[in-house]
């Protein structure tokens, strides 16, 4: 769990790693920063081309995805959401409401498996919201709408969400030398009373890497993605903010993504996929001891399982047939190597995602 570290009444707080804010957070922030969110990724289609959109190329198009996994049908991003535990969902894109309907299903489809508690906000750049579909919305489930404004005119619409019991704020990226952008942002979002405003750190990725380079923008020394510039003119915003507003105010660094949410998530699926012979480390990843049958003397390994027929009875030894492997819970190893076996076993501790059960790393141990 993501700790408070500092609090003062009206003043700038801190979350874990790269979470800043003046008052309270949004309800679909803290679910993400505690690996509760579903990422639901709706369409890859656009009516507008941002110069610094990270959306990748191969996303460009009307594709689904749930937390990075491609899926065809909602069939399966409930059962992402399940695996998880999802307390909530962001629905992203690409511009949702190019896909009203299928948007729509979707919000409508999650409450009912996941229940009317389950926390559902939207991303969009508002050209498109009207507010009969905002009704349309609300009724299907919607909890909350974050806008991306490409002009401060779009932000009218903020106040016909709110009408309709719909939290409703802003959400945009950071851009180094727009400081007088950002002030005249929070004024109009303070005169129409947001809920919120979201600070993002700009980022590079490999579709906008040329255009923020022709713009003169380099990488953070610190980080791979984020945008130099971006997070000092960020915690000025901030610091603005709480002169000059009463507004919630919230900066979430590119190092949130990997650090924070993706982090929690897996630890959330870890803890629920998790057999008896595994643990789960700070990374979220499985942890286990194996010894691969393939070379192995079969003598050998029966004599390792009559020797841990106990641990076999309980489940913290594992016969794994399909992927021709002895696994054991970790703390088994001492035992195992105790039993003095031939040089020729292959034998180590392996560390896998627990989304997929794909190997993350295997570290060999010499007998």
């Amino acid at each position: 769990m993501v700790k408070l570290v500092m609090s003062c009444s009206r003043g700038i707080r801190k979350l874990g790693e790269g979470t800043l804010y003046i008052g309270e957070l949004p309800e679909g922030c803290e679910l993400c920063l505690k690996g509760g969110k579903l990422v639901l990724f709706i369409t890859g289609l656009c009516n507008e081309r941002c110069w610094y959109c990270p959306v990748s190329r191969l996303r460009r198009k009307d594709v689904i995805y749930a937390n990075n996994k491609p899926v065809r049908r909602f069939k399966d991003v409930i059962e992402e959401a399940l695996l998880m535990d999802a307390e909530g969902t962001g629905i992203t894109g690409g511009e949702p409401l190019l896909v009203k309907e299928r948007l729509i299903e979707f919000i409508r489809a999650l409450k009912r498996h996941l229940g009317e508690d389950h926390h559902i906000h939207l991303y969009t750049n508002g050209l498109l919201v009207t507010r009969p579909l905002l009704r349309e919305l609300k009724n299907a489930g919607l909890d909350e709408i974050r806008i991306h404004p490409l002009s401060t005119d779009v932000l009218l619409k903020i106040p016909w969400a709110r009408e309709l019991g719909l939290k409703a704020g802003i959400e945009v990226p950071v851009i180094p030398g727009q400081e007088d952008f950002y002030h005249k942002l929070l004024m109009k979002a303070e005169r129409l009373k947001a809920d919120f405003v979201n600070l993002n750190e700009l980022e590079f990725s490999e579709s906008n890497c040329m255009a923020l380079r022709l713009r003169g923008f380099s990488l953070k020394p610190s980080s791979q993605v984020a945008v130099a510039g971006s997070e000092e003119l960020a915690l000025k915003i901030l610091e603005w903010a709480r002169d000059n507003t009463s507004l919630n105010v919230h900066y979430c660094a590119a190092s949130v993504k990997d650090a924070v949410q993706f982090k929690e998530r897996l630890k959330r699926i870890a803890r629920k996929v998790k057999r008896p012979h595994e643990e789960v480390d700070e990374e979220g990843l499985l942890v286990k001891g194996v010894i691969y049958l393939d070379g192995a003397n079969p003598r050998v390994i029966e004599r390792i399982l009559k020797e841990l027929k106990d641990e076999l009875s309980r489940g913290r030894v594992l016969l794994n047939v399909r992927e021709r492997r002895l696994e054991f819970h970790p703390s088994l190893l001492e035992s195992i190597l105790g039993l003095n076996l031939s040089k020729d076993i292959r034998l180590g501790m392996l560390r896998e995602y627990p989304d997929r059960h794909l190997e993350a790393e295997f570290l060999p141990i010499d007998l």
